[in-house]
């Protein structure tokens, strides 16, 4: 050890940590309020969300891109400043967002002493097969509750063309497993419900306990997931769209400034792992190997009735038939008797020939 790491190395002596602690000055402790009032925290779920990557393209996703400043933290996470108090609420508003296709957490700064700090991310639910006499206020909350406190509820009334929808907001913890079906007793004496969850905008996630991870590195899953046999919901709901769903908050009607609201969509690649380039004709020759589509193509050929459109297989066939016929000798009388003889390929149905127009 050379003489400056020497005395690099003594400097960390802790002398003076006994004494008393000392205190921000008011003054400071404002000034670093003002500065951090507009500010979002954000924390990636998984390793693939590098906070350089989030750092940069956050502010695209949001259509916010310099009009913001941003730095990463000595913690790893990503802090974003911004100038007008609208915008970051309509960042939270319009949540939750995504990048490389996995969710990340958003936070006020100010909330950073609180239990649940870069801890939730608020969802928006919609609920399916709640009976029609039951969608009410009060109804909707319990039903929601199962998943946590609700925070807002939105019904969407039914209209000629559109089946009605029924939403709710509910934060829900990192940590904890999701829960997408539920059976409710409406009434005694009756068959219990089965309730169905649709979270918006929720993208890879674990089968058996969260959001952190997909199933298949699961540090805790001992067996698969089961699936429960859930029937398909009816096709009016529209349930296909969650993904991208209309507007159906008041919030996102009135401002529509962030158009990526689904989150990471700026040609960029999602997957933890993208094909490299030229892999794509490798995926579509494993998908269509020569000798499946040979295969395919022989049993979806279509016999035009009527036409010499016929398969090569049925004339080989024929021709050997022909062939043995003559060897045996069989008369032309005989051949007269018995008529034309129809030879089909294998798994077809001989049809007869329509009359040709004179």
């Amino acid at each position: 050890m050379g003489d400056k790491d020497l005395w690099i190395s003594l400097q960390n002596l802790t002398l003076g940590s006994d004494r008393s602690p000392l205190k921000l000055s008011f003054e400071a402790q404002k000034k670093r309020e003002a500065d951090h009032r507009l500010s979002l925290v954000v924390k990636g779920l998984h390793p693939s969300q590098n906070p350089a990557g989030i750092k940069l393209m956050m502010p695209k996703i949001w259509k916010l891109e310099g009009r913001i400043n941003s730095r990463i933290n000595e913690d790893g996470y990503v802090q974003f400043f911004f100038k007008e108090e609208h915008q970051m609420l309509t960042v939270l508003d319009n949540g939750p967002w995504t990048y490389k296709d996995w969710l990340v957490v958003i936070d006020k700064w100010t909330r950073r002493n609180y239990p649940d700090y870069l801890r939730i991310i608020r969802f928006w639910v919609k609920i399916l097969n709640i009976p029609d006499d039951s969608k009410e206020k009060r109804s909707i909350e319990e039903i929601g509750g199962v998943l946590g406190h609700v925070k807002e509820v939105f019904i969407q009334q039914p209209t000629a063309d559109k089946a009605g929808e029924v939403w709710v907001r509910v934060p829900i913890n990192i940590s904890e497993k999701l829960i997408f079906a539920r059976f409710f007793n409406f009434e005694d004496f009756r068959e219990p419900v089965l309730i169905r969850y649709i979270y918006d905008k929720l993208r890879k996630f674990c089968t058996a306990c969260g959001i952190t991870h997909l199933a298949e590195s699961c540090p805790s899953q001992t067996q698969e997931a089961e699936f429960l046999p859930l029937p398909a919901p009816p096709s009016d709901l529209n349930q296909g769209r969650h993904l991208e769903p209309e507007v159906h908050t008041p919030a996102e009607a009135a401002d529509d400034t962030m158009g990526e609201t689904v989150g990471s969509n700026i040609q960029m690649e999602t997957s933890e792992n993208p094909l490299p380039a030229g892999s794509q004709g490798d995926l579509m020759d494993f998908l269509h190997h020569p000798e499946i589509q040979v295969g395919i193509n022989q049993t979806f050929a279509i016999r035009e009735v009527g036409s010499t459109s016929v398969l090569m297989q049925e004339r080989g066939i024929k021709r050997k038939i022909d062939a043995a016929l003559v060897d045996d000798g069989i008369s032309t009388l005989r051949r007269r008797t018995q008529g034309p003889i129809q030879i089909t390929a294998e798994g077809e149905v001989a049809t007869p020939k329509p009359p040709q127009p004179e």
